[in-house]
């Protein structure tokens, strides 16, 4: 049984994820045409396999990063997860810098998401999920 911190983390995870969904559909015409831009990966047709490899690739990190926090209760990813959130933040933040800012507001959600997930792991309750062999049974109520 996990405690409520790290199932506030799961939900919150799992629905920032479902707005990533979102907005790699809605973007991916733009990094297809990135993409074919380019001379060489246009001349080699090579361009869809990489779209697709870049976001399975993307997808499938965070749900390793996701297992590895949520399931295993790994500390390292928990603080891998603090970096990312402060990568998060910050991509986020550039990104009002740029001329088309604003197009996808299922980033802008999805990254709140990520960020408010990872501050989940720093509530109570949620340390003692990191520390295994100390866990107190207050820690699920």
């Amino acid at each position: 049984m996990k405690p409520q911190a790290i199932a506030w983390f799961d939900r919150l995870f799992m629905a920032g994820m479902a707005f990533s969904t979102v907005d790699a559909a809605i973007q991916w015409p733009i990094l297809m045409a990135d993409l074919d831009a380019d001379p060489a990966l246009a001349r080699s047709g090579a361009s869809l396999a990489i779209g697709i490899a870049l976001v399975v690739l993307g997808f499938g990190l965070y749900l390793l990063l996701w297992y590895f926090v949520s399931l295993k209760a790994s500390r390292v990813a928990r603080w891998i997860m603090v970096v990312m959130a402060v990568l998060t933040i910050v991509s986020t933040v550039a990104t009002f810098f740029l001329p088309d800012a604003g197009d996808s507001w299922p980033f802008l959600v999805a990254n709140a998401l990520f960020v408010a997930a990872t501050v989940t792991l720093f509530l109570p309750g949620a340390a003692d999920w990191f520390r295994p062999n100390q866990i107190s049974p207050a820690t699920f109520e």
